[in-house]
């Protein structure tokens, strides 16, 4: 029997057992204990190359350079490089495990499972993670590790998630999902992704196990700073300028971008403003020519006349068509009256019509005229 078993938060456990398909166990790094980084890196000698590595990672990898280790994968572009970081303290964590089993990395382990040109999506399903990692004429794209205990769910979703622009998809289950094989085609199906669902154990093709191994612990950087730093002075100034370049450009692109938000922002404030005075305008010359032309209610033309009355004076009867009125009053004075209507901006055409005597202090009497709104 040969085992190959993987190693995820501090436990080793079996992925797929297959007689006498891999040469010796091994230990299969899961995706959620490393960063795999893809690094373009000019034609250099192997010497010069290993320099230039450890000093475009050292600038990409936080923490301390003497507490990480690296390791390029066999197999890939060589110009490029898929590059396995990760802290040495986990690593030594592993290999107390692993024993004096090889360590491999779940990116390796998908590529030599699902070989293929095209663009494709191969996923490692277990009962604990799913791994999926983006291929493309035989390179590795991108590598995503996601906890899928105990919704399977979550593992359809990242399916969807990293299939886009892909043309095949192949999902490869760990043993311990052995049990579920018709059950995750079920649930694949019915999210309607395009996919072949197989068996890690039965895609296992010979290899040796020790040549697929990773992670020799690289050099300290005591001992190699000065030669690091020599090989890399033209790349790393050639890349600041490039930087500095193109950052002053997105930087002037960002300012013109911010003022032309701020002018269309303005103008669309000044179109509304400008909207909203005209509204107003129409609203009140509508409000005006209305009031000019409403017939007024006797309440309010009673309301308008009862000043001129004072308390010696009643009206008996009102009339109103339209703008024009006509009432019977009886008082002391109807020409006192008239010139108290005739002093208000609201009546016009005023008119006594009759006056006739009641007794010695009172007199009934009949005024008409027109009526005007206040404020028109």
């Amino acid at each position: 029997m040969n085992t190959l078993s993987c190693y995820e938060r501090g436990m080793v456990t079996p992925l797929a057992i297959s007689p006498g398909r891999v040469s010796g166990d091994a230990v299969m790094l899961s995706g959620s204990e490393y960063e795999l980084m893809l690094l373009d890196l000019p034609p250099l000698r192997d010497d010069e190359l290993a320099l230039t590595m450890q000093y475009r990672l050292r600038a990409l990898y936080p923490g301390d350079p003497e507490d990480t280790v690296y390791a390029s994968l066999p197999g890939f572009d060589k110009r490029r490089r898929a590059v396995v970081v990760m802290k040495r303290e986990q690593l030594d964590a592993c290999r107390a495990l692993a024993g004096d089993r090889p360590l491999l990395v779940s990116a390796s382990i998908l590529a030599r499972v699902c070989p293929t040109r095209k663009r494709t999506l191969c996923a490692l399903w277990s009962l604990r993670s799913f791994e999926g990692a983006v291929f493309e004429a035989g390179r590795v794209v991108s590598l995503h590790a996601y906890p899928v205990e105990p919704d399977r769910k979550r593992g359809v979703q990242a399916l969807e998630d990293l299939s886009e622009g892909c043309e095949t998809i192949q999902i490869v289950l760990a043993d311990d999902m052995r049990a579920e094989v018709s059950g995750m085609r079920d649930l694949v199906a019915s999210a309607r992704i395009p996919c072949t669902v197989s068996l890690l154990a039965d895609r296992m093709r010979p290899w040796d196990a020790n040549a697929m191994a990773v992670f020799q612990i690289p050099p300290s950087r005591t001992r190699t700073a000065v030669r690091i730093m020599v090989a890399a002075i033209p790349w790393v100034c050639a890349a600041l300028c490039i930087g500095a370049v193109l950052r002053y450009g997105a930087l002037r692109q960002q300012d013109r971008d911010a003022r032309k938000r701020q002018y269309e922002l303005a103008r669309q404030a000044q179109d509304r403003a400008k909207h909203a005075r005209t509204a107003l305008q129409e609203l009140e010359s509508r409000y005006a020519q209305t009031r000019k032309t409403a017939e007024p209610s006797p309440y309010e033309l009673i309301a308008a006349i009862a000043p001129a009355f004072g308390e010696n004076c009643r009206m008996t009867t009102l009339e109103v068509t339209g703008s024009e009125f006509r009432f019977e009053a009886e008082g002391i004075d109807s020409l006192s009256v008239l010139a108290a209507l005739e002093s208000s901006k609201q009546f016009s055409h005023l008119v006594l019509h009759s006056s006739a005597r009641l007794d010695a202090r009172s007199e009934r009497f009949v005024i008409s005229g027109r009526y005007t709104h206040a404020g028109t």
